[in-house]
């Protein structure tokens, strides 16, 4: 019988950082290898189905209750459970708390994260640490593979919409997979913050850019177009307005015309995830209103002027078989991401491995052995 002591590994920001977190390129590597998975279904998320992205906790509008906070735009909790198998085999969770009032009135991000990992059969945690870092760069490195398979490989422009630390881990992930990138167009809701993400941009990254007020000037400079951005009100924008041959990468949910989602390819990260997300429209009665924001795309589905998302393609079926990639450099590619926590684990995953190997973080104790079995 083995020694009933229980440590796991602590690991903060800067700790990250010396891992390795900002790597694109290894984080699109393990992105990559995920999709491999999600493909041959060796995972396990929440809900009746196994593809529920997790449990929202969201304030009421109004509570007699002193210190009950109240409903806000982003404001939320999130718990995302889940196991990821292949050579992973580990559990894991993300837990996420949103509050829009943070930057300005307290100097912190907007959300703030944390990611355990645990020992699927012993149920032992084996890491707990810092998710913000994680979490931006697993989310701008899924664009990384949609790129790989997707997009023109003479791409040399990028439109951004949305200028945060989402967007500056997708446009790190750009830069490491398109070997022609040259420039940055960055649109955001004031345009200073546009143009000091193009700084950041020519700073970091060698990169020329410039910043646009208008949705559609930006747009239409994109070979590739990058939308990350939580908008008071939904980002709109045209299929016109879209150059031939562009890849249009959606982190974040838009309205658009029936144009773009009924003329160009789509390619979604998980089309089981999205089920799981229409079912729940369904049950909420209006499918224009549908959590996650894709009601329009949901609701020609749903008219049957859109395949259904079990006849649509998911990445993993391209990173597995790449023939379902791009089969011309004219046509446009839309890649739809909501984001999973499985890759959160796996890149946490990676980076724990990689911190135990160069003596990094802090072990802590659970205990020396349990005090009640």
């Amino acid at each position: 019988m083995r020694m009933s002591r229980t440590d796991f590994l602590y690991l903060s920001e800067p700790d990250l950082i010396k891992t390795g977190v900002l790597d694109a390129a290894k984080c699109i590597n393990v992105c990559e290898e995920v999709f491999r998975i999600l493909h041959e279904g060796d995972y396990l998320m929440g809900g009746p189905n196994h593809n529920e992205h997790g449990l929202v906790l969201v304030f009421p509008k109004e509570t007699k209750f002193e210190h009950m906070p109240v409903a806000g735009p982003e404001r939320r909790f999130i718990s995302m459970p889940a196991y990821l198998g292949g050579r992973f085999a580990v559990c894991g969770e993300k837990w996420y708390g949103s509050n829009v009032k943070n930057p300005k009135e307290r100097g912190l991000p907007r959300s703030i994260l944390n990611v355990t990992i645990n020992d699927p059969d012993t149920c032992e945690p084996l890491a707990y640490m810092s998710g913000n870092l994680i979490s931006s760069m697993r989310t701008g490195c899924i664009p990384g593979v949609g790129v790989r398979y997707l997009a023109n490989k003479d791409a040399e422009t990028i439109s951004v919409v949305g200028v945060g630390p989402i967007q500056k881990a997708t446009l790190l992930a750009m830069k490491s997979e398109l070997k022609n990138l040259k420039r940055v167009v960055a649109k955001a809701a004031h345009l200073e913050r546009a143009q000091a993400f193009v700084e950041w941009a020519k700073e970091e990254l060698g990169l020329e850019g410039c910043a646009k007020e208008s949705m559609e000037e930006a747009i239409r400079l994109g070979d590739v177009v990058s939308i990350a951005a939580s908008p008071k009100e939904p980002l709109y924008l045209k299929d016109e307005w879209l150059k031939e041959g562009a890849t249009v990468l959606l982190t974040s949910p838009i309205e658009a015309d029936d144009a773009f989602w009924l003329n160009n390819k789509l390619v979604f990260d998980n089309t089981k995830m999205h089920e799981a997300y229409y079912d729940e429209a369904i049950k909420l009665g209006d499918i224009t209103k549908a959590c996650n924001g894709w009601g329009k795309m949901y609701a020609l589905m749903e008219q049957g002027r859109l395949a259904v998302l079990e006849q649509q393609i998911s990445l993993g079926d391209v990173v597995t078989e790449p023939s379902y990639g791009r089969k011309t450099p004219q046509e446009k590619q839309i890649f739809v991401t909501s984001g999973q926590v499985l890759f959160d684990i796996a890149w946490g995953y990676e980076l724990y491995r990689e911190a135990l190997k160069k003596g990094i973080g802090t072990k802590l104790n659970l205990w020396q052995e349990p005090y009640w079995t």
